[in-house]
């Protein structure tokens, strides 16, 4: 069951995250918050990588 689950949803959110979103960010928010969000998403997974060292 999660083998199925991950084979729907991880393919919606690479659509959503990398394909619509650049140009959503950069019609709706501009470039320099898209630099946020993606920054703001890098940050999370060191953080996630650095506490699942732990």
């Amino acid at each position: 069951m999660t083998v199925c689950q991950a084979a729907v949803i991880v393919p919606v959110w690479l659509a959503s995250y990398k394909l619509l979103g650049p140009g959503y960010g950069q019609r709706i928010l501009g470039a320099a918050p898209w630099g946020v969000v993606v920054s703001g998403f890098t940050a999370g997974l060191v953080a996630g990588a650095a506490l699942a060292l732990l």
